[in-house]
């Protein structure tokens, strides 16, 4: 597992510049300590760094917290989904999901995914993240590709009407369609209002198997959302703002905050596709 060398020093900087570090050791008492002080001062804390054999009840939930979902599985679907994975492995928390597409129809696409779901809201995430591998292989028949993609999600604020279609949700997104370079994901952030994906922006792109350390930002005053990374091995830095215009003074009805890895292999007559990734996660740092 990465450890933090300094986590005061880590959380300051992923508050103040986005997915700014450095090398990383084990902390000492002292440094424990002087961390429990900047958790204070700064707002943050290290939520899970998963360093124990079972994923945390207080923390994680297989549900949103807040809210209602139609779905509480770890896994869900809409069909041919054969394998799912959620799990802690060496001190990271592992999510992978491989699923196929049908083979009735060349329109459309399948779903699968691996997630988990925080019990507390966060006004801003800091994670490590490594894209382990992942494979589509699409139809020729169908417009539609065949892509996967992990990520960050949180819903953050309601635009006013207290309607639950008005909550607004914030994403970035490492994703690799079966069109794509084999070993390259492309890096996004966008947001979620009224049924609607919307704000797309590119962040940047990073070879899969990299260690990032990610982080998704709301800065109110701004009217805007942060999403960015740093590369652990070049520590060059990406980030690009997301901007909105509605209110945002409305709390959001419940919150949809999690870490997921999804797939969607395009449906094809004739031919199997498939769609297949796993992710790891560590390091998870929150900021209220």
């Amino acid at each position: 597992m990465r450890q933090i060398r300094t986590l005061t020093f880590i959380l300051i900087v992923s508050l103040v510049a986005v997915g700014r570090a450095q090398q990383t050791v084990r902390p000492t008492t002292s440094q424990q300590a002087n961390s429990q002080q900047a958790q204070v001062q700064w707002g943050a804390m290290l939520y899970d760094d998963f360093n124990h054999k079972w994923l945390d009840p207080a923390k994680w939930a297989a549900a949103p917290a807040g809210g209602t979902s139609n779905y509480n599985e770890a896994c869900y679907f809409s069909s041919n989904l054969l394998e799912c994975v959620r799990e802690i492995q060496n001190d990271k928390l592992r999510l992978a999901v491989r699923s196929y597409g049908a083979r009735d129809s060349n329109e459309g696409t399948q779903y699968g995914e691996s997630k988990i779901m925080f019990t507390q809201p966060f006004a801003s995430l800091t994670a490590d993240v490594v894209v382990r591998s992942t494979s589509s292989r699409g139809c020729p028949a169908n417009t539609t590709d065949s892509w996967a993609q992990a990520m960050f999600t949180g819903r953050f604020f309601n635009s006013g009407s207290g309607d639950p279609n008005d909550d607004v949700d914030a994403h970035i997104t490492f994703a690799h369609t079966s069109l794509g370079d084999p070993g390259m994901l492309e890096v996004s952030g966008f947001l979620f209002w009224q049924g609607q994906y919307f704000g797309f922006v590119t962040v940047g792109s990073v070879p899969v198997g990299t260690p990032v350390r990610a982080t998704l930002r709301w800065l109110p005053s701004s009217h805007k959302f942060t999403a960015g990374f740093e590369n652990l091995i070049t520590h060059q830095h990406f980030a690009a703002d997301v901007p909105y215009s509605m209110p945002d003074t409305t709390p959001p009805t419940g919150y949809w905050d999690g870490l997921y890895v999804q797939v969607f292999p395009a449906n094809c007559i004739g031919q199997q596709t498939s769609s297949q990734m796993e992710a790891t996660f560590d390091n998870v740092i929150i900021n209220r």
